[in-house]
C-alpha cells in the first residue's frame, strides 16, 4: 500500500472550532490529571469521557453554546483569511 503524502497545513490559518466535548475536556483535564498524577493519557482520557457522560445536560448546553461561538469565529476568521488570500494572489499576479 502506498504511504500518503501529509497536506502540509499554512500556519497563518484559523485554526479549526473545537466541538462541546473537547471544550469539556480542555476545561477538566488539569483537575482529572492532578486528582491523578499517575494515571496514564489514556486513563485520563475515559475519566473525562465518563465526566462527560454524567454532566447534566445544563453543563452540555453550556458547551455547546461555546462550541458555536467558536463556531462563528471560525467562520468569521476563515472568510477574512480566504479574502485576504484573494488579494495576495490577485497581487501578485498583476
Amino acid at each position: 500500500m502506498p504511504m500518503l503524502k501529509k497536506t502540509v497545513r499554512d500556519p497563518q490559518a484559523p485554526r479549526k472550532p473545537l466541538t462541546a466535548y473537547f471544550l469539556f475536556a480542555k476545561d477538566t483535564r488539569p483537575q482529572i490529571v492532578h486528582d491523578n498524577p499517575t494515571a496514564r493519557v489514556t486513563e485520563v482520557s475515559q475519566r473525562i469521557a465518563t465526566a462527560w457522560a454524567q454532566s447534566v445536560d445544563e453543563v452540555h448546553a453550556e458547551y455547546q453554546a461555546a462550541a458555536e461561538a467558536d463556531r462563528q469565529r471560525y467562520h468569521a476568521e476563515m472568510a477574512a483569511y480566504h479574502a485576504e488570500m484573494a488579494a495576495n494572489h490577485a497581487a501578485q499576479h498583476s
